[in-house]
């Protein structure tokens, strides 16, 4: 198990060998319930090293033992055995929460979601591009299983994986309050909604685009509301102040 310890009580050489290696000899591979305590407790580590938490709803224990009971899957990543990352990909279908119902889909189309539902890096391993690798694995992987529409939820203050998973081809296609005890847009964290078409291949081509700033929030939803998507950042000054393009089809 990876413990929450400082770094040079975690290995000093193996942190050099990060920190003086560009290509990291990692191993990526589906992991399951004999690996949910190290899954736990890099998520604790995590999101203990975060200055603002708001930008992270941490998955409980239950919450990741019924999303493999229910067909989804956990990516790990394994650096010299040690767990330093891993995607949790979550298949709602209809009997769970599934953020298409936010994206207005119908039954048939509610079957063919899979939720992006968290990713996570040890502090130590960030900046080798595992959000990216992972997602792509997990891509292929449901395309494998017939699986078309790909959604997940970020923080409009986290430029970093807003940014990853729009030059993944990811799309912002609703911004909404989520993870609330009582409705959606009465309590909980603020959130964009972003879509994937895993089926699709061309690249869009939009017009009518316009530049918003992400704190920006009743001028993107007005905008979302009227068939704008967010598609790519073209400016950043921070990770909580960047800019959002948003455009149409």
């Amino acid at each position: 198990m990876l413990k929450n310890v400082k770094k040079e009580e975690w290995a000093a050489n193996l942190l050099q060998q990060v920190n003086t290696t560009v290509f990291l000899d990692y191993e990526i591979k589906m992991i399951g319930r004999e690996f949910m305590d190290d899954v736990m407790n890099l998520q604790h580590i995590v999101y203990e090293s975060l200055e603002n938490k708001e930008i992270f709803h941490p998955n409980t224990l239950k919450d990741n033992v019924t999303i493999l009971d229910a067909g989804g899957h956990i990516l790990g990543v394994f650096f010299e055995r040690q767990l330093i990352a891993f995607r949790i990909v979550d298949i709602p279908g209809l009997e769970r929460p599934n953020l298409g119902r936010d994206l207005n889909f119908d039954e048939e189309e509610l079957k063919k979601v899979a939720i992006f539902d968290t990713t996570v890096v040890h502090p130590d391993f960030r900046g080798h591009g595992l959000q990216k690798k992972t997602l792509l694995k997990s891509r292929e992987i449901l395309l494998d299983q017939n699986y078309r529409h790909g959604l997940a939820t970020v923080s409009p203050n986290n430029l970093y994986s807003v940014r990853n998973l729009l030059k993944a081809g990811f799309v912002i296609r609703q911004l909404k309050k989520k993870y609330g005890e009582i409705d959606d847009e009465i309590d909980g964290k603020l959130r964009y909604i972003l879509y994937m078409d895993m089926q699709q291949t061309l690249p869009k081509k939009y017009k009518h685009i316009v530049h918003i700033k992400n704190h920006q929030v009743e001028k993107q939803k007005m905008f979302l509301n009227n068939g704008y998507e967010g598609f790519e950042i073209p400016i950043y000054r921070g990770i909580h102040d960047f800019t959002v393009a948003y455009g149409k089809v």
